[in-house]
């Protein structure tokens, strides 16, 4: 269970969140629905560490993530695409995974499973590929692959159907329901998600600085 309690977050005197508490299950597949600059991606930001709150506390299974040691435990058992992906250009692909196996202590030999994810027919060629002059559809899989290749329970994502094309798009909707299968929490941020309605979402609007659970029956198809 990921907690959040009174988070705030302004960036040059502006404030884009402001005291929002909202909790995200164990098992649970929640999307974050809101307008563009309505504060989604910092708050996916805040909750895999990569900003910090000005205000507020997090807390994962009712430890707040200010330890030092749940907070390590905790972004172990985490996944992140984001979309600014936070790759290496001058990596190449393998490197790069390689790289996030070393960060996590992951198994290597995990890179070829998760790499035929997406490129199944030319992972050699990917593999020895730079980062820097892949397509941004290219990166985004590569980015959702970095995700994997630790087997993450929490997996997170900022607007991953962005640039991919039909085969990466299945490809991913099978990635969610393997997890949703072994009970994984998902968070996502999407404005579109007429291919996930078949499954069980929970949504969490953020709107003028707050966030707010909202029932699944208030949400049009396209998101907002």
């Amino acid at each position: 269970m990921i907690e959040l309690k009174n988070i705030s977050k302004a960036f040059s005197g502006k404030e884009v969140l402001k005291d929002i508490s909202i909790g995200f299950p164990q098992g649970s597949f929640t999307i974050i629905i809101g307008e563009n600059g309505s504060g989604k991606s910092t708050l996916l930001n805040i909750i895999t560490g990569i900003i910090k709150a000005d205000s507020g506390s997090i807390f994962y299974n009712s430890k707040i993530l200010s330890d030092e040691d749940v907070t390590l435990e905790f972004k172990r058992i985490l996944g992140y695409s984001s979309q600014s992906n936070f790759l290496i250009d001058d990596f190449s692909v393998f490197e790069f995974l390689q790289f996030i196996c070393l960060l996590y202590n992951a198994d290597k030999r995990n890179i070829d499973e998760v790499i035929k994810i997406f490129f199944e027919k030319n992972a050699d060629e990917i593999l020895k590929t730079k980062i820097g002059i892949l397509s941004h559809g290219q990166k985004r899989k590569i980015s959702i692959c970095s995700l994997l290749i630790h087997n993450p329970a929490i997996l997170v994502f900022d607007e991953p159907f962005s640039d991919l094309d039909s085969r990466g798009t299945i490809a991913l909707i099978k990635i969610l329901e393997q997890a949703i299968e072994n009970g994984k929490t998902i968070i996502m941020v999407a404005h579109h998600f007429d291919n996930l309605i078949e499954y069980p979402l929970r949504f969490i609007s953020i709107q003028n600085k707050t966030a707010q659970l909202i029932p699944a029956l208030n949400v049009t198809v396209k998101g907002m």
